[in-house]
Order: structure tokens, then sequence, then C-alpha cells
């Protein structure tokens, strides 16, 4: 769809965490002409091990963009309002964009999933999909509905998931990829082109929030299971887990060796201790065992 552009596209930013802050690092280390009437930061949660608020913050006083943390309905609507934005643009935050926010920004918001939409749709896609022992994710640049990630889709791309991979070299990935979606359409955008795909609906998938509660390794499964398991929740993320002797063991990387053929079924069991490191375990399908680093 091409529409007339009479003036620069002006945004209004939804944005926290790392992605929110990468993003606006990189629209300032580019050079990026992009217009940013205001910006929403979202604060992070106490229990996150790194925090961006005070970064994002302070490139905000640097670089002279209005901001606040004031997340209301009512103040977000007053700042839409204010502002007649093209576009809202939603990146690394958390919270529901409502109906009545979307609708003040005339083109609609965009938001920035990691996976190829309409498939894992929802919370913590790239976590789910290591995880699923998935060889492939992706990101996806969507518009906002009232549905769970269901909108047209603007671009996406697919990101590969490497045995050697964990959370962390997957998010990098896809983090590289979105920016240059992003830097892609913004240009788009300036030009009057806006691309809008359809998603096919009836092979939508869907995942569902995790807490760290979910983390704890269940030794009766399979090696490949339990090692996608510790390396989608490795630092900063809360980490697998497990027990020994009543204290819990966060478990931040495994390897998978080929230690011999045992012919028991003990889940759990340590065969082998590796000073400093970790030990061998035992698990479900006992053909193959993990060396364990705990925290």
């Amino acid at each position: 769809m091409v529409i007339q552009t009479l003036a620069r596209i002006k945004y209004v930013f939804f944005i926290g965490h790392q992605y929110g802050y990468n993003l606006l690092k990189y629209i300032i280390s580019c050079k990026k002409n992009i217009n940013i009437a205001y910006i929403f930061i979202e604060k992070d949660s106490e229990h996150e091990q790194e925090k961006y608020y005070n970064k994002i913050e302070a490139l905000c006083c640097q670089y002279n963009y209005k901001y606040t943390n004031d997340l209301s309905m009512k103040n977000q609507l007053t700042i839409l309002k204010e502002n007649s934005v093209d576009f809202i643009l939603v990146y690394g935050y958390r919270r529901l964009i409502k109906k009545e926010v979307c609708e003040e920004a005339q083109h609609g918001a965009i938001a920035m999933h990691y996976a190829m939409l309409p498939k894992y749709r929802g919370f913590a896609p790239v976590n789910w999909a290591i995880i699923n022992g998935e060889n492939e994710t992706g990101v996806s640049l969507f518009f906002l509905t009232e549905g769970i990630d269901d909108g047209d889709i603007i671009e996406q791309k697919p990101v590969s998931i490497l045995v050697q991979d964990d959370i962390n070299t997957v998010l990098e990935k896809c983090n590289a990829e979105a920016l240059k979606i992003f830097d892609k359409q913004f240009d788009l955008f300036e030009n009057g082109i806006i691309n809008r795909l359809p998603q096919d609906h009836s092979v939508a998938s869907y995942t569902c929030a995790r807490s760290p509660e979910d983390g704890l390794i269940c030794w009766d499964n399979s090696t490949i299971k339990i090692h996608n398991l510790i390396r989608a929740l490795t630092y900063p993320f809360p980490c697998a887990y497990t027990y020994l002797n009543g204290e819990i063991i966060h478990i931040i990387d495994a390897e998978i060796l080929e230690c011999g053929n045992y012919i028991v079924t003990i889940p759990g069991k340590i065969i082998s201790r590796i000073t400093e490191k970790g030990a061998i375990l035992l698990n479900g399908d006992c053909a193959f065992y993990l060396k364990i680093h705990i925290s």
C-alpha cells in the first residue's frame, strides 16, 4: 500500500528493556533521521538481572527525546492526541497496548515479535522454540490488533537455531535481523510505502508465559530435551534447576557427552563429579549424559 506523505512520518515509541535500548541506540548511532515525538519507557522488573530503564532515559536526555514513565491510559491518550502521530512503534514493551491507544495513530501500531508469525504467537517465543528443539525461529514486524500477535505482517526474516546456540546467541541473531528490518521499513514508510500481508490463522500456534518454577529439570526426560531446557533458560534468564541434598542448584550450562553404554536407569543419579565444574548425570534415555556447570 502506498500512502501520500506530505510531511515526515511521526512516531511515538513504546519501548523497554534491552530491545528498546538497542533500537534507540541504533537509531542514534546510524544517524537515522526518525521523527520521534515521544517515548514511553517501561521500567524493568525488580527480579531481572540486567536493567535498561536508566540507560534508555540517559539516551533520551542526551539526545533531547521527550519521554515519560507514566504509562497510564490517560497519559498515553493525552500525549498521542497532542502529537498527531502516524505510527506507534512497540519494541521491548511488555504491556498490552489498548485498542483506543492504537487508534490514535493514523496508520496504526506496529510491533516486533521474535518468531515467524503466525507460529509461536504469545510469550517467550524464543525460549519455547529452543525448548521444543526447533532449528529455526525468526522475527516479524506486524500490526497490532486486539488479538494475540495476529495482525498483518509488514516484514519477517527467519533466524537459525544451531545445536551450539543458547538463548543469548539466538536473541543476538534475532536482534540483528530486527534492526535490519526497522532500518529498511523506516525508509519505506518515509516514502509512503506500507507492506501488509495477512497472516494465515489456520496454521497459528501459541505459547504461554513462563515462570522460574517452570525450569525444574525432569531427569526422566531424554538428553536432548534436558539440554534444550538448560540452553533455553541460561543466564540472564532464571536458569534451569534441580535439587541436591534439598538445596536448589541452578544450572547455567551443559554439554552432551558420550560416556559409554550404561544399562541402568536411575535418572538424576550422579555417576561422576568434575572438580569445580559440575557432574555427569544419568537421565531418561541413558545414551548420553550431561556435564553440568552449577552456579
